[in-house]
């Protein structure tokens, strides 16, 4: 956790540090402008240092309460008695204020950056990411029926075409029949294209105890058109996580594979996924040629669909690794953390 909370400083906005520090320094001029100690205004300090505490973790907000008690008390310190003396509240009363007000401060920005850190902002972006996965799913769903409606419906119509054509030219001489074949079997090829992009589009059967089935399925489907030699471990309750989580292990999944199928020259694939009470993992492991993770581009470039993977598990607060090395095969490994809040499924 302090790893944690370190990034957050060094990757937060300086400016908010700035600005709370400033709201505190505010506090204190309202809390003296006027003879006597102004209880009232000790409730202003609890707003931007939970702030803090909130955005850029309990160590950064419990700094941040240390320094709203420091200023808050320097000027109660230097003027000592005589400060004290002229309070309407008596002395004694006033320092049992200060006191209080100093612990339950420190406490609150500790407590709040420690809720924060274990889940408040996890589960707030994990709900912002499954929204977003739930509208790509949508929008795929869309594009498969546009695809099934149009493209391939014309595709299909066409090919249908070329197989009469063929039969009113078997008289024809043989360039003209090597043309048709040539037409035929392309439009072939786009009827099968357009039939796999549907089913690569189409939302998967992905209840819980379907999830399972769905990857073996998808398995079975590679190791049948490219007889690759597969095999497939899947344990664990995934009805303990919600279908946004399993949609994005099963699409990583099938990228992972897919990028078997066309890039890694492997001759055996595995696949494990496990769901227990800390989230879903999956490992998609190959024999292949491997490559080097590091010459790769952070948004992926033209390699292997990985920004699209690393992206998908962002959106859910998780975190895709990619191990690999030429000659050496490659192994995807994906972590979804169990959602914590409410509000997506």
């Amino acid at each position: 956790m302090a790893e944690g909370a370190r990034q957050r400083f060094s990757t937060g906005p300086r400016w908010l540090i700035a600005a709370v520090a400033v709201a505190l320094a505010l506090g204190v001029v309202l809390m003296y402008a006027r003879e006597g100690l102004q209880p009232g205004y000790l409730f202003f300090f609890f707003l931007p240092v939970a702030v803090a505490a909130v955005v850029l973790g309990r160590f950064i907000g419990l700094a941040m309460a240390a320094y709203a008690v420091f200023i808050a008390l320097v000027p109660a310190t230097w003027l000592g008695k005589e400060y004290l003396e002229i309070s309407p509240a008596i002395p004694g009363e006033e320092v049992l204020i200060l006191t209080t007000w100093a612990v339950f401060l420190l406490a609150t920005a500790y407590l709040v950056g420690w809720v924060s850190e274990r889940g408040g902002s996890l589960s707030f972006a994990q709900g912002l990411g499954a929204q977003a996965i739930q509208a790509v799913e949508l929008e795929r769903r869309r594009t498969g029926q546009d695809i099934h409606d149009g493209l391939a419906q014309y595709a299909a119509a066409a090919y249908l075409e070329t197989e009469v054509l063929a039969g009113l030219t078997e008289t024809a001489d043989s360039r003209t029949r090597e043309q048709v074949e040539r037409v035929r079997s392309s439009l072939d090829m786009v009827v099968k294209e357009a039939r796999a992009m549907i089913g690569n589009l189409r939302p998967p059967a992905l209840e819980p105890e379907q999830f399972a089935t769905s990857l073996s399925e998808l398995v079975a489907k590679l190791k049948e058109r490219t007889g690759i030699s597969c095999s497939l471990e899947v344990e664990g309750d995934f009805g303990l996580h919600t279908y946004s989580a399993r949609i994005c292990a099963y699409r990583i999944a099938q990228e992972a594979l897919a990028n078997v199928e066309q890039h890694s020259g492997a001759t055996s694939v595995r696949v494990w996924a496990h769901s227990g009470k800390g989230g879903i993992d999956l490992i998609v492991q190959d024999n292949g040629r491997g490559f080097d993770p590091e010459a790769v581009p952070a948004d992926g470039g033209q390699h292997f669909g990985l920004a699209g993977m690393r992206e998908r598990a962002e959106y859910l607060g998780g975190r895709l690794s990619v191990r690999s090395a030429p000659g050496e095969g490659t192994s995807i490994v994906l972590h979804v953390p169990k959602y914590r809040g409410g509000g997506y499924g």
